[in-house]
């Protein structure tokens, strides 16, 4: 691999190099490698800023991950990052996610239970 060999000739990558590669694994659907260079990069000292939170956010919220979205979010928060619009509105797409199950509402004489998306 590329990066790999990028390493071994004494090339640092930087939060530029992760996050691109951070975000090839989440579009990738393999959410585990995209976390996994993530902890990589931390391990490494090199420092995540908001676009590679957001990768990681969107990449989550793709999945139905609210709880671990919500986790990482307040993560961000504790490293003193700032959130930006791009932020904001994959919160928001969380938010409608879980607003959109399935309600019920009281039965009906006739119709029975009536079932109906938010």
């Amino acid at each position: 691999m590329l990066f790999k060999e990028m390493q071994e000739r004494g090339y640092d990558p930087d939060v530029f190099t992760y996050s691109i590669l951070i975000e090839c694994f989440g579009k990738s659907n393999k959410v585990d490698m995209a976390f996994s260079l993530f902890d990589e990069m931390i391990a490494e000292g090199c420092i995540p800023n908001i676009v590679t939170y957001n990768i990681l956010l969107d990449c989550l919220e793709r999945r139905g991950k609210t709880a671990e979205a919500h986790k990482l979010y307040e993560t961000l928060k504790q490293q003193g990052l700032t959130p930006d619009s791009i932020t904001y509105s994959i919160l928001e797409r969380l938010e409608s996610r879980s607003q959109r199950t399935a309600r019920i509402r009281k039965p009906r004489r006739i119709t029975g239970w009536v079932v109906s998306p938010v």
